[in-house]
């Protein structure tokens, strides 16, 4: 299974996109076992603003493909909100961004995630 992250946070250009390699994919999985649920209103929405709006992941392979969003201390998985207490995951999927991803966002993002 391959898991493409996209770090949507960029208006009118197209957002940094990249794959976790094995290593950060089973610890991905590992972290979001961790998660406990969040009942649906204790749950953020999603915000529809310019910025930074969390991330967007793909993950594929032998099982249907699933999409997860993650933002603002939560993790959406189909049907499940899940609780990212600290905004750990936010954090950690940040810090597997590649070089090429602009310095200046990353701190930007960094900023509001408060490291």
């Amino acid at each position: 299974m391959a898991i493409k992250v996209m770090l949507d946070a960029l208006s009118g250009l197209p957002n940094p996109v990249w794959t976790l390699d094995a290593q950060q994919e089973q610890e991905f999985w590992a972290r979001l076992e961790t998660l406990a649920p969040v009942q649906a209103r204790d749950a953020i929405e999603r915000p529809n603003l310019l910025g930074y709006r969390g991330f967007s992941l793909q993950a594929t392979g032998p099982a249907p493909a699933e999409t997860i969003t993650i933002y603002g201390g939560t993790v959406w998985q189909g049907s499940a909100s899940l609780r990212d207490a600290g905004r750990a995951l936010e954090k950690w999927l940040l810090k597997t961004a590649p070089a090429s991803v602009n310095p200046m966002l990353i701190a930007q993002i960094n900023q509001e995630l408060g490291t």
